[in-house]
C-alpha cells in the first residue's frame, strides 16, 4: 500500500478528525430542522448552505477541541492551541 492510501486511512481513523466531522455534520442537519420550525416549510438546501443556526464551523472546532482534550489531556500543548482556534471561531461568530 502506497503512503497517499495509509494517510487516507489514517485520517479516517483519526478520532479527532470523526468527532470534528460528525459534530460539522449534526450542525448541518439540526439547520433543516430549525429553519422548518421557524419558518414552517422543509428547505433541504440548509444541509449544504453556510450561515445560521446552529453554526457548523463552531462545531466543527468546538467538536475537535473536545476530542483532542480527551486524547491528550487538558494540559497538553495542542488542547491550548485548539482551545484558542476555538474562541476565536466561536467568538467571531
Amino acid at each position: 500500500m502506497g503512503n497517499l492510501a495509509k494517510g487516507a486511512s489514517s485520517l479516517v481513523g483519526s478520532p479527532a478528525l470523526v468527532a470534528a466531522m460528525l459534530s460539522f455534520t449534526i450542525a448541518q442537519i439540526c439547520k433543516v430542522f430549525t429553519h422548518y420550525h421557524t419558518h414552517g416549510k422543509v428547505d433541504w438546501g440548509r444541509l449544504v448552505g453556510s450561515g445560521g443556526m446552529p453554526s457548523s464551523h463552531t462545531a466543527l472546532v468546538v467538536g475537535l477541541t473536545t476530542a483532542i482534550g480527551l486524547k491528550d489531556a487538558l494540559d497538553s500543548s495542542i488542547f491550548a492551541l485548539c482551545l484558542v482556534f476555538s474562541l476565536v471561531v466561536s467568538v467571531s461568530l
